[in-house]
């Protein structure tokens, strides 16, 4: 039997964040083998600016390579990234589950 499984993760960021984001996935990317597409019947290697061009597709490069270089059998059927508009939407939602509690640094 085939079961289906959500993972779910909220992450706020300010701008220097979300280009610490972009550049990690930019540096995972160039480590691996990278997207290729097909021109002119060539394959042809995407540029990393091409490829990982904004916060989203930052997520989803990092996310998919992790989840490749730990679970190498498993295909994941979707990945996906979108923005919420104000953080009151996910407090909310974290709130009425009773076993959410923020994390803080020590």
């Amino acid at each position: 039997m085939t079961k289906r499984y959500r993972i779910e993760i909220n992450v706020f960021l300010n701008d220097g964040m979300r280009a610490k984001v972009i550049q990690a996935a930019r540096e995972d990317y160039q480590n691996s083998g990278g997207a290729w597409t097909e021109e002119n019947g060539r394959k042809v290697k995407i540029p990393v600016d091409e490829f990982v061009v904004d916060t989203k597709t930052a997520f989803l490069e990092l996310a998919e390579s992790a989840f490749r270089s730990a679970l190498p059998g498993i295909e994941p059927h979707t990945f996906s990234c979108d923005v919420v508009n104000g953080a009151t939407e996910v407090r909310a939602r974290a709130a009425a589950v009773p076993s959410c509690r923020s994390r803080t640094r020590r």
